[in-house]
């Protein structure tokens, strides 16, 4: 079996903007692998873009943006990657990088309390595609990341896109969509738990919540506590 950081939609001559690096990616890699233990596991290489093989300690500053390495607060780092491979390697299992969360870092599904849909990106293969209410291609489709930052605040990443979720403005409607991780605080996402199981996510930039509305945009709007429209289901599917 294969596990890598990288993800891929096309050939690297393609452009940049269709490779990019996620923690998320690998870490789900590796609790795939440890499903049905494959005989030989192979860990890909940092930089897969350019099919070369090492794992190492690297900055990548100045690479192209999609293909930079940065931690779960969105900065750039020289050593996530090969700690966290490291971690993977001696223990057999990773910690997450900040516990006692409400939810575990791993991989969700969102349901709308509203509608009962899902959502996604228009455009997965884009940064900066806004976020809809959209029927999922797969179950991989469908996963989002949570990564907690500390006192129940996340990091939402879209699993097979490697794109943060993020709302940049602080206006009631505007809309939420996928970037590149930054170490802004319009990525940052603050868990509210209700006692119905459902849950409410507040974004830290606005203080507004993650909502769908009734076209089927995801939106950000003011906080209601008993809207369904700002309720979402959020269903483990694979933690560490």
């Amino acid at each position: 079996m294969f596990v890598t950081p990288s993800i891929c939609y096309d050939s690297p001559r393609t452009g940049d903007h269709l490779w990019r690096k996620s923690l998320s990616w690998l870490d789900y890699g590796f609790l795939k692998a440890l499903e049905k233990p494959p005989k030989h596991l192979i860990i890909g290489s940092f930089d897969d873009v350019h099919e070369r093989n090492a794992w190492f300690i690297c900055d990548t500053t100045h690479a192209a943006y999609g293909w930079q390495m940065r931690d779960i607060t969105g900065k750039i780092s020289t050593d996530a990657y090969y700690n966290r491979v490291r971690e993977w390697l001696t223990k057999g299992y990773a910690e997450p990088f900040n516990p006692g969360g409400k939810l575990r870092d791993g991989a969700y599904q969102v349901i709308s309390c509203d509608h009962g849909a899902m959502f996604g990106p228009i455009e997965n293969r884009r940064e900066c595609s806004p976020l809809r209410v959209k029927v999922p291609d797969s179950e991989l489709d469908s996963l989002y990341w949570f990564y907690h930052l500390g006192n129940d605040e996340y990091r939402i990443v879209k699993l097979n896109t490697g794109f943060s979720l993020e709302s940049l403005n602080d206006r009631n409607g505007s809309p939420i969509r996928q970037n590149y991780d930054s170490e802004s605080f319009c990525q940052r996402w603050k868990l509210i738990c209700h006692d119905d199981g459902t849950c409410s996510l507040i974004g830290r930039l606005h203080g507004k919540a993650f909502a769908l509305n009734p076209a089927g945009d995801i939106v950000v709007d003011g906080y209601k506590e008993n809207e369904a429209c700002q309720r979402w289901i959020i269903k483990p599917i694979k933690t560490l």
